[in-house]
C-alpha cells in the first residue's frame, strides 16, 4: 500500500514501510516541492493534520458504508436465532442516519417462506 496526496500541483508518494516508521511530527514535516519551483514548503503549512480515530477499512453495500456483524447458530435453528437478533435490533435506539439490516441466509430464508 502507498499513500499519495496532491496539494495544488505537487504530488508526494510514500510506501507503507516509510509511513509506519514516521511520527506525527515527521508526517507534518513532509516537504512539498511544486513542479517548476525549487523552494519547498512543509505539509503542515498547507493542510490541517491531526490524529483521528477511524476504521482502518471501510466496506460498502449499495453506496452505503457498512459494518458486518457475523452470527452463526450453534445448535439452534436459524429462525430462532434470527428472532433473537431482530429483537436486539428492534430494542436498540439508533441515530437518525444509521440503519440495520439482516442479510445472508436469514434474508433468503424469509424470502422463501
Amino acid at each position: 500500500m502507498q499513500l499519495a496526496f496532491q496539494v495544488g500541483v505537487a504530488t508526494v508518494q510514500y510506501n507503507t514501510h516509510q509511513l509506519d516508521s514516521m511520527t506525527m511530527e515527521d508526517f507534518k514535516q513532509i516537504p512539498l516541492h511544486a513542479k517548476d519551483n525549487s523552494s519547498t514548503t512543509m505539509l503542515e503549512n498547507v493542510a490541517d493534520i491531526k490524529m483521528i480515530n477511524a476504521p482502518t477499512e471501510v466496506d460498502h453495500y449499495q453506496l452505503f458504508r457498512k459494518i458486518d456483524v457475523y452470527v452463526s447458530p450453534k445448535g439452534e435453528d436459524l429462525g430462532s436465532l434470527a428472532g433473537k437478533v431482530q429483537k436486539i435490533i428492534d430494542n436498540t435506539k439508533l441515530p437518525v442516519n444509521i440503519r440495520v439490516e439482516m442479510r445472508g441466509s436469514v434474508k433468503a430464508m424469509h424470502q422463501s417462506f
